[in-house]
């Protein structure tokens, strides 16, 4: 069974880097492991963005928060498809580690 490796995210300039993003990782992209601070689960409709550290929970209750729309899974947040890569680049400028 092939476990699923955190991967560092990176910027994004156009739609079709985001995109990218949203793909899971090859073998080749994995690159330098970082623990992951969020889980991104896609399906389909929605995204779910699942804290697995203290910092992942932090950064969700800041810059997301419990009362932003309907989230009946709190702490994992459910995030529509369109919001994910820019709520990304806000994980990634604040260091913390993203698992795809």
């Amino acid at each position: 069974m092939l476990e699923q490796a955190a991967v560092p995210v990176r910027r994004l300039d156009d739609e079709a880097q985001k995109r990218k993003l949203l793909e899971p990782p090859s073998i080749n992209q994995i690159g330098d492991h970082m623990a992951p601070d969020i889980v991104v689960e896609n399906h389909g409709s929605i995204f779910l963005l699942r804290p697995i550290s203290h910092s992942g929970r932090e950064w969700i209750e800041q810059n997301i928060g419990e009362q932003d729309g309907f989230q009946p899974y709190w702490p994992t947040v459910v995030v529509e498809p369109r919001y994910v890569a820019d709520i990304l680049k806000g994980v990634q400028a604040d260091d913390l580690g993203v698992s795809l």
